[in-house]
């Protein structure tokens, strides 16, 4: 997909370009091209004008073909010499029009007082005798100021002839006499001329005179030209572009500087650039074909991608959750089986290296919450086993009276009970959860074994919330905060002193909060502990406090820690927080 978007994006430049190269330049070559035709056209009509302008010259500078002509028109009878002049004459104005197929005829005419002019088909005529004499009609009134022009006339060849034959009259005043020379040319020769110089169908090739007049063109029908001749006079550049009835049309136009003729082509804009257009769909064809080819395959490898993705997602998400992993791929056929195959075999190492990890990890805390507890056992029983001992010396040295005897037989007879329940909790299953009632009853034998020791110095409180006794809890984590209390509060404190301990229920958290009124800790102290207890530091003393925090934060984690506040000659407070939810799993 990374390389079909830059592909889709090139051929959108390429196709982009090629329509405004196709516009720009394919077009600009058929204007050309038609203006070539068009100058084509001239050279051809107007090099076909140059046998009047070669006659016109010849009489202009020969004086003496003008005084012959003048003589010939003047006289009634011939003699020799005149005869041969009067063949000359007929000879040299025949000549082109017998060499030349689209010459008609040539009349020279010079003012006499016979009516007469010479004519290339019939010699010396006069006016009485012929058909076509419009032409003299025109000559005379034409300004003397005007010395050469062009009509198209409808000429009738005898009186039996209905239809005429087209014919341009080219006219040409003669400088150095009274007279003209006058060019007709067969209109049908030209425009069967445009007709085979036309290249594009509905192209239409008219050729106009000075006064606007059609004089040749390609179209028997010229209601295009003069329907749009107002319109098409309005240019004056060499293409232009008119609105007809039937759809725009290309225009272009050349004027004569020697005729002063227009020479115009009005073509179809669809059909002049046909080629560019169809080049232009065909562009636009291909563009979009490659670009609905181009968005199914994005689509299709986009698809393939995403399931190739989710696949990945999955893998990781069932990695995440511990739920069993698909086999690698046995052939890896692109970059995701070969990201989905490291994924695999990484994950499988790193599954095998974690449990590892995590059974080194368990055996580690279960190694280190033992070696804790067992820290905590020896130095309780060595403590209650020495009162016990006293007590023992006391009755054996000092006489009490027999009533007395029962009694404190019992008392030690209770606190060596105490003190078996107590090792006897403490040493099976270590690592057991318990309930917190239960919890509560072994640290209450506890109690008593230290209010029999320090003779009822101190006394405790319970307030305890009833919904909360079911709760699970690690063993032995309360008996070392009130052992704490009692050695570092109570005992150095001179009168008796209380302790109170509360549980609440608290949301998902179990609040256990341990107070006593004894001598508290001096301020530097207590910023000692904190940061000894953050620090997890070897402990010289409160070791119970310690132990029991870092025990917490084993089982429960780091967010689950002890906090102590003190204030000295006022007492201490002990809080724990313990989350519910983990305990009943």
């Amino acid at each position: 997909m990374l390389f079909i978007m830059p592909f889709l994006i090139v051929l959108l430049l390429f196709v982009t370009i090629s329509i405004i190269a196709i516009q720009k330049f394919v077009v600009a070559d058929i204007n050309k091209n038609n203006m070539n035709l068009l100058q084509q056209v001239q050279q051809n009509v107007e090099l076909s004008m140059h046998d009047m302008a070669q006659q016109s010259i010849f009489f202009d500078n020969n004086n003496k073909a003008i005084l012959t002509i003048k003589s010939l028109l003047g006289e009634n009878s011939m003699n020799l010499d005149k005869l041969n002049a009067y063949e000359l004459i007929t000879g040299f104005i025949s000549a082109p029009a017998n060499s030349k197929p689209y010459i008609d005829s040539v009349y020279i005419y010079i003012d006499n007082p016979n009516g007469q002019f010479f004519s290339s088909n019939v010699g010396l005529v006069s006016f009485d005798s012929v058909v076509d004499k419009s032409w003299f009609g025109s000559y005379k009134s034409k300004d003397k100021s005007v010395r050469s022009w062009t009509e198209l006339r409808n000429v009738k060849k005898s009186s039996f002839d209905k239809t005429g034959t087209k014919i341009l009259s080219i006219y040409q005043k003669l400088d150095n006499a009274n007279g003209v020379i006058v060019l007709n040319i067969l209109a049908d020769y030209f425009n069967n001329t445009l007709v085979s110089l036309s290249s594009l169908s509905k192209q239409g090739i008219f050729i106009v005179n000075e006064q606007g007049d059609i004089i040749f063109s390609n179209k028997s029908d010229s209601n295009l030209f003069t329907d749009n001749q107002s319109q098409i006079n309005t240019h004056a550049s060499p293409i232009f572009t008119i609105d007809t009835k039937s759809g725009k049309y290309i225009g272009c136009q050349l004027i004569s500087d020697e005729y002063k003729w227009k020479y115009i082509s009005l073509i179809p804009q669809s059909t002049l650039y046909a080629m560019p257009s169809k080049l232009t769909k065909f562009a636009l064809t291909a563009m979009i074909i490659s670009f609905i080819f181009g968005f199914i395959l994005i689509y299709y490898l986009t698809r393939r991608n995403y399931t190739q993705v989710a696949n990945i997602i999955s893998i990781l998400s069932s990695a995440e959750k511990g739920l069993s992993l698909p086999l690698p791929p046995d052939k890896i056929k692109d970059e995701y089986g070969y990201i989905i195959h490291n994924i695999l075999k990484t994950f499988i190492e790193q599954s095998y290296l974690k449990i590892q990890l995590s059974e080194r990890k368990y055996k580690l805390e279960a190694m280190e919450l033992l070696a804790l507890q067992s820290q905590i056992n020896p130095h309780f029983l060595f403590n209650t086993l020495e009162t016990v001992s006293w007590e023992c010396m006391k009755l054996m040295k000092r006489p009490f009276p027999e009533e007395i005897w029962p009694a404190k037989i019992l008392e030690v007879h209770h606190t060596i009970e105490n003190l078996s329940d107590i090792l006897k909790y403490s040493l099976s299953n270590p690592n057991e959860n318990v309930t917190l009632e239960t919890e509560i009853n072994n640290t209450k034998s506890y109690v008593e074994i230290q209010k029999y020791r320090y003779e009822d110095k101190f006394d405790v409180i319970w307030d305890c919330d009833l919904a909360a006794m079911n709760c699970t809890v690690m063993k032995l984590f309360l008996q070392p905060l009130i052992e704490n209390s009692i050695y570092h509060g109570i005992k150095e404190k001179g009168e008796a002193g209380i302790i109170k301990i509360k549980i609440k229920r608290s949301n998902q958290n179990l609040k256990i909060t341990i107070i006593d009124n004894g001598v508290g800790i001096r301020r530097r102290n207590l910023m000692d502990i904190r940061e000894n207890m953050k620090a997890e530091n070897e402990p010289h003393q409160h070791i119970g406090l310690y132990n029991t925090n870092k025990r917490i934060k084993l089982k429960y984690g780091e967010n689950y820690q002890i906090k102590i506040n003190s204030k000295y000659n006022f007492g201490s407070a002990v809080y724990i927080r313990i989350p519910i939810h983990l305990l009943n799993g």
